[in-house]
């Protein structure tokens, strides 16, 4: 059973949430979340000193989603290229999401006046996501290849195949939205990303 400080703290980061969300980062203050939490000031503050404070827990919430999602869908038993295709997909999906890109046009906006929430934004998501994949795609290698270093650069450019375009696109506001088109493109960047690395996979 969850204890009721636990509880206190998922309501405050529910409404941060939801407000980020609804009015952008700019107009939310701490008061107006602990309204909405249903909590006195004091119980906000001991918790979450600063709305920068607030909005990096609910950074950390969203990409706990995410990595705990897309983390299982790299199966051991599958091969390479169908896992990468499962993993690209799901990633993709959840990157894609209506409220994840709000939070990701919130993060690029605010980082230029509070580096450390690009900084916490990246720690607990793109680093985090980039790891485990590095450490899948070592078992993967060829044993003259299998280095640590090389995972990691490679898991780095699988991210930014599947994610930079619509990342890059998202911020332009030219993205289609056709979940066709969609799957397409993450088809093409695993094909692109196995032809790149053919020589170092086993």
């Amino acid at each position: 059973m969850m204890d009721r400080g636990t509880r206190k703290t998922e309501q405050i980061v529910a409404a941060a949430r939801e407000l980020f969300l609804k009015d952008g980062y700019a107009n939310v203050s701490t008061d107006a979340v602990a309204r909405q939490a249903g909590v006195s000031k004091a119980t906000m503050y001991v918790r979450y000193a600063s709305k920068e404070q607030l909005f990096e827990a609910v950074l950390a919430e969203e990409m706990t989603r995410i990595f705990l999602t897309t983390d299982l869908l790299l199966k051991e038993d599958l091969p390479l290229e169908e896992a990468l295709f499962r993993y690209g997909s799901g990633l993709y999906e959840l990157v894609s999401s209506k409220d994840h890109l709000l939070l990701y046009r919130m993060v690029c906006e605010e980082s230029r006046r509070f580096p450390h929430v690009g900084a916490a934004y990246y720690a607990r998501g793109p680093k985090r996501g980039i790891r485990h994949l590095a450490a899948y795609l070592a078992a993967h290698l060829q044993s003259e290849h299998r280095d640590p270093q090389v995972a990691e650069a490679m898991a780095e450019d699988f991210f930014s195949l599947v994610t930079g375009k619509l990342l890059r696109q998202e911020a332009a506001g030219v993205r289609s939205r056709r979940k066709s088109t969609e799957q397409a493109a993450v088809k093409r960047s695993i094909e692109l990303f196995m032809k790149g690395y053919k020589d170092v996979l086993a």
